[in-house]
């Protein structure tokens, strides 16, 4: 009988230990969970959600752009649970959007614990709407966006749940930060709501490495047991397409306003391509090398240099309709003449138009020093330009005042829509996420930019005035920009009418579940194996 309680005992310390070293092994065996319908379920993961786990365990701060219903809630919940139960003094902080849903998020918490056999529940613990502590010295604590949970004492794991929808994200983020620096970890998870805040600053930046959190992207068919007869029954359901754009889709849709429209937007998404980098200038990114007898356009948008707006450059291939080279940095008017100067020869001597007023006046007047051999003059007759002989106080570039911006910014628009002219750049999205309509006049969000759709824009109309390809003719763009920014943006959705459903395409390749790659971890990073105290 001693020999087979010893047995018994030495299975559960072993069972015990790895159950602390894998997460997913705890919880696919031993966790439950409370289903709408079935009741108490043991908590099977799925092979994303697997992955999702894998990804906290890899990555110090993770942030989630999900679609709904995929349990990514549950799945925190869960990682909370072990995380608390076999590892000492851990603060879970959990900040929720309003009381319910922090309630909720403990109730899942509580359910799992007391679903565990006794002889793993290797701590004892108390519990209340809002908490749950351990004896271990452990912690979950679940708030408002209004409470002070973790304000004055360390993280060790904060999770964010719906983040997008936290009006005051901003000030819970400044405040909270300073208590991870200890060494603790966050999960930021959410759907899409709408363009700006700083849920999608911290995803968008993210997804371009320019911070520390690792973006997970999970959508709707990432989940074995969802088909397209299940999209359209959520499509019905959600009533519109821009909230089955966001709920379903993970897109980041504007209020209404954006200047481009959805499709559009999901159109130049579905483009994105890394890029390769300058060796000597990693702000300058190429997708295409030059090609004999190809036509390009050179344009550009120019800052100070020492400020806030970036200094930007796009060259285009007339031929192939594309962007092939784009530019986004801080150099000083002068310095970027010769960046253009450069690349604007390598590009067999692409005729280049940089904006002309206030600091891109020097740009101008050094690439005429410089005897660039192609230069746009906004005087020339459309189609003329080779045979134009400017004079020696004319200044090459192009002219912005309202009406050039108006034209511009039309051209741009209309090349898009039509799918004239394709873009591969992150960089520019971010930008045309946050550019919308104030009235009739399209501006970025406050303190946001709009560099490189200037410059864009500028190129597009260099290659409709000397090319007139790819933009189709003109009337009365000034009126055609104010039909835009009144009625052909909104999406038409009449009451009574059923919504289109995006339909997925036949053999369509997903891209990788997870936005970013991972080695799998086979144990938890270093400092947190020790289990001594478990086995006393």
């Amino acid at each position: 009988m001693k020999n087979a309680f010893d047995r018994s005992r030495q299975l559960h310390i072993n069972e015990i230990v790895k159950c602390g070293k894998d997460p997913i092994h705890f919880i696919n065996n031993y966790c439950k969970i409370q289903h709408p319908v079935r009741g108490t379920i043991p908590f099977l993961l799925y092979g994303f959600q697997k992955e999702c786990i894998e990804q906290f365990i890899e990555h110090r701060f993770n942030i989630i752009l999900k679609s709904r219903q995929l349990g990514i809630s549950t799945i925190a919940a869960a990682y909370a649970v072990w995380l608390a139960l076999f590892y000492r003094d851990k603060n879970v902080i959990v900040i929720a959007t309003k009381l319910s849903t922090a309630v909720n998020f403990i109730k899942k918490v509580t359910k799992m614990i007391e679903s565990l056999p006794s002889w793993l529940l290797i701590s004892g613990y108390e519990k209340n709407r809002q908490e749950v502590r351990f004896s271990n010295g452990s912690i979950i604590q679940a708030s408002t966006t209004s409470g002070n949970a973790g304000r004055s004492e360390a993280i060790s794991l904060l999770i964010i749940d719906e983040a997008s929808h936290i009006s005051n994200l901003e000030d819970v983020w400044t405040s909270i930060f300073p208590t991870l620096s200890a060494g603790g970890s966050a999960i930021v998870l959410s759907t899409p709501n709408g363009v700006g805040g700083l849920y999608y600053d911290l995803y968008t930046a993210a997804e371009a490495k320019k911070n520390d959190f690792n973006p997970i992207k999970l959508s709707w068919d990432l989940h074995p047991e969802r088909d397209q007869k299940w999209f359209e029954e959520q499509s019905r359901q959600l009533g519109s397409r821009k909230r089955v754009l966001q709920e379903l889709l993970c897109q980041f849709i504007g209020s209404g306003d954006t200047f481009f429209q959805n499709e559009e937007m999901l159109w130049l998404t579905s483009l994105k391509t890394e890029a390769s980098k300058d060796p000597e200038n990693k702000d300058c990114w190429v997708w295409r090398s030059p090609v004999p007898g190809h036509r390009y356009i050179i344009s550009a948008d120019v800052a100070r240099g020492d400020a806030k707006d970036f200094s930007t450059f796009h060259i285009i291939d007339v031929d192939a309709a594309e962007v092939v080279v784009e530019y986004c940095g801080k150099r000083s008017p002068d310095k970027l003449a010769d960046i253009i100067d450069e690349w604007g020869r390598r590009y067999y001597n692409a005729l280049c138009c940089p904006e002309q007023n206030s600091f891109g006046y020097m740009t101008c007047s050094q690439l005429k020093l410089k005897k660039y051999p192609r230069l746009y003059y906004m005087k020339a007759p459309k189609g003329r330009l080779d045979g134009y002989i400017p004079t020696a106080e004319e200044m090459p570039g192009f002219v912005t005042d309202l009406n050039t911006r108006r034209i511009a910014l039309s051209k741009l628009e209309t090349v898009i829509r039509r799918r004239k002219l394709r873009s591969y750049s992150s960089r520019l999205m971010q930008e045309l996420d946050t550019f919308i309509w104030e009235g009739e006049k399209a501006r970025p969000m406050r303190g946001k930019h709009d560099d490189l759709i200037v410059s864009l824009a500028i190129g597009v109309y260099v290659m409709d005035a000397v090319y007139g390809e790819g933009t189709g003719n003109f009337v009365a763009d000034t009126i055609l920009l104010s039909h835009i920014s009144k009625s052909s943006r909104p999406l038409k959705e009449l009451d009574g009418v059923k919504p289109e459903v995006p339909q997925l395409k036949n053999n369509e390749i997903r891209a990788p579940i997870l936005t970013s790659g991972y080695a799998r971890a086979n144990a938890p990073p270093s400092g947190m194996l020790d289990f001594d105290w478990v086995l006393k």
